[in-house]
Parts: structure tokens; C-alpha cells; sequence
């Protein structure tokens, strides 16, 4: 064998070892790339059911005799932001009480994730609550 085709048959080989290492980090890379959006997404609707207990909340601090207005609000702010909320994800503590006095309303979310079958989850749970002090009843 001539030093030419030695030197040729090395970089053959070289060319496939590349090929695996790429395929290997590309994978990495991947999954790195669908946690980050899987993070952003859960950050987005966090955010969404934040508002959406706020809005309820804050409907509760003006009504806070009425539980079906009050879910209702909550409902509507997370559906506008396109996160499904149903009436049994909402909690009211405090529901009929006085000017003065708090009222809590608590949003619970189920947050499906794009990677819950290879990490081992397929749902997160999300919870957001706001207080506020009752105001009055608007006429």
C-alpha cells in the first residue's frame, strides 16, 4: 500500500466517525430545542391562569355573591388567551362576604407537555391564586 491510498482509507473513516458524532449532538440538540419550547409554552399558560384567577377575582371583589359570574370571568380571560379552563379548575374561598373582607379565587391547570413520555411526566400541574379585598356591590 502507497502512503497515498493509507492517507486515503484514514479520512474514510474519519468521515464516518463525523457522521456519527454529528447524528449523536444533532439528537441532543433536538430534545434540547422541544424542552425549551415545552418551558416556554408552560410559562405562556402560567401566566394565562395568573390573569385569568386575577379577572376572576376581580369581578368576585365588586360581586362577591356571585360564584357563577365569578367563574364565568376566570373562564372567559383564559379561553381568550387560548388555555382551556373549566368550571371545576376554579375555586372561590370567601364567596358571600362582607365589604372588607377577602375574597380568593384559584385557578388549577393541567398543563399537557410535549416531552412527557421521554422525561416520564405527561402533565403539569399549575395552580395561581389572587386575593383581593371585596369593595362593594355594583348596581
Amino acid at each position: 500500500m502507497t502512503m497515498f491510498e493509507i492517507s486515503k482509507l484514514m479520512r474514510s473513516r474519519d468521515r464516518g466517525a463525523a457522521l456519527v458524532e454529528t447524528a449523536m449532538v444533532l439528537l441532543l440538540v433536538l430534545l434540547l430545542i422541544a424542552g425549551l419550547a415545552d418551558l416556554g409554552r408552560a410559562f405562556n399558560e402560567y401566566i394565562v391562569i395568573g390573569e385569568a384567577s386575577r379577572e376572576g377575582a376581580r369581578y368576585g371583589s365588586m360581586n362577591p355573591s356571585d360564584a357563577v359570574g365569578i367563574r364565568a370571568a376566570a373562564v372567559q380571560m383564559a379561553a381568550n388567551n387560548g388555555v382551556i379552563v373549566t368550571d371545576g379548575d376554579i375555586a372561590i374561598a370567601g364567596l358571600g362576604g362582607q365589604s372588607g373582607q377577602p375574597i380568593r379565587v384559584t385557578v388549577t391547570h393541567q398543563f399537557p407537555t410535549i416531552m412527557g413520555g421521554i422525561i416520564g411526566f405527561e402533565t403539569i400541574t399549575m395552580t395561581c391564586a389572587t386575593e383581593m379585598v371585596i369593595v362593594g356591590v355594583t348596581p
